[in-house]
């Protein structure tokens, strides 16, 4: 999942983005929401989409639908993180993280994926995964 902090444009707004966030997610049972709060921001919501599509599509519904105009912040991939002491942490958000000093080893997601595609594109492809720490296996 990619995640990604919505916050309301003006902090009177946050009752009718919370209201917008629970009707698009009638229509979308695939969105992770709950509430967060940023020293910056405000009280607002982090919210988990399928990819940065999903991403792009749920913030343009919440404007079209809603007239609803949101801060998002950076998106960011979940990640796991182990302490020195053994304790492992779920870090949605890196406010969350935990000392660094503290941390000896981090985990992070990956995909093991089949791609099938026309010969002639598979140069390219086998390229661009390459250039994003991808292994080819075959």
């Amino acid at each position: 999942m990619v995640y990604s902090g919505i916050y309301p444009e003006y902090s009177e707004d946050f009752e009718s983005l919370e209201k917008a966030l629970q009707k698009l997610c009638l229509t979308d049972a695939s969105v992770y929401v709950r509430m967060e709060s940023s020293a910056a921001l405000g009280s607002g919501f982090r919210c988990g989409f399928l990819g940065m599509l999903h991403l792009d599509v749920f913030k343009q519904r919440l404007f079209d639908e809603h007239g609803i105009q949101a801060i998002l912040t950076q998106p960011s991939v979940a990640y796991w993180c182990q302490t020195r002491s053994g304790v492992k942490h779920f870090i949605e958000n890196v406010m969350d993280l935990p000392d660094l000093d503290l941390i000896e080893s981090w985990e992070e997601s990956f995909v093991s994926a089949t791609i099938m595609t026309p010969s002639e594109y598979a140069q390219d492809i086998t390229r661009i995964s390459v250039e994003k720490r991808g292994i080819l296996t075959k």
